[in-house]
């Protein structure tokens, strides 16, 4: 078992190596939101700051929310949240959509997916929704998600021609799960699990009209961080939603 957790782990390295841009093309400019949940900062601002190929700048939401609107496309590339949160009204997040539609890239991770409860639209654009209390969704009733700290999730590459996911294997990380996840019927999802108290759906795509959006649900402490499959992930993430695909 110890070996092939090495295997992996120098496979998924060189695929993040192998994502970079090419000699002489610009980094990937990347703006990193977070606010309105705890987290070790440190830890995490650490494995951002040291994915090849991004160049960071970090945020706190809500204070940066009047900053996400079209126009910041000359400023970055791709927006990754890290953030819940609960405060923005609907303009604010109709804004942010409309900045990804026009083309930047969005990376959602972890509790990102709970963030502006009350607006739809951000639940549209990301693809997903965390209920932090059971609603009707598409005249559907869906009861509140559930949460459970300290899980060893197995992963499963459910779509193994993705550029995110070529040549990655399954895994197993020590992570958070979330259940009763609601997700849009138009995400293209990468990663399942079959932890029983997690949502089948761990890690998908789809597109905002010119943008490209990721959510993977991973990412939950120190362990879940320096993870090497989480590092590959979440920089290959940011490179696709740059429009930066890595070579086959």
């Amino acid at each position: 078992m110890k070996r092939r957790g090495v295997g992996v782990g120098s496979v998924v390295a060189g695929m993040l190596l192998a994502a970079l841009p090419a000699d002489g093309a610009e980094p990937v400019r990347a703006l990193l939101l977070y606010g309105g949940h705890g987290f070790r900062t440190n830890a995490f601002f650490e494995t951002m700051r040291t994915l090849p190929g991004i160049q960071l700048e970090i945020a706190r939401l809500p204070e940066a929310l009047e900053r996400l609107k079209p126009g910041l496309h000359r400023e970055f590339d791709v927006i990754v949240r890290y953030d819940m949160a609960r405060a923005g009204t609907a303009e604010q997040v109709r804004a942010f959509r409309d900045l990804i539609a026009g083309g930047v890239g969005l990376v959602a991770l972890h509790h990102s997916i709970a963030a502006h409860p009350d607006v739809p639209d951000y639940a549209r654009l990301i693809g997903g929704k965390y209920l932090l209390k059971a609603e009707a969704i598409d005249g559907r009733d869906v009861p509140r998600s559930t949460f459970s700290h300290g899980e060893q999730v197995p992963v499963h590459i459910a779509d193994r021609e993705h550029p995110i996911t070529r040549g990655l294997e399954d895994f197993v990380i020590h992570d958070e799960t979330y259940g009763g996840l609601w997700v849009a019927p138009d995400v293209r999802v990468l990663l399942t699990t079959t932890h029983p108290n997690a949502s089948p759906q761990i890690a998908w795509v789809r597109e905002e009209d010119r943008g490209r959006v990721v959510y993977i649900q991973l990412g939950h402490g120190e362990t879940a961080y320096s993870h090497p499959a989480f590092r590959a992930l979440v920089g290959r993430a940011i490179l696709w939603a740059a429009r930066r695909d890595a070579a086959p």
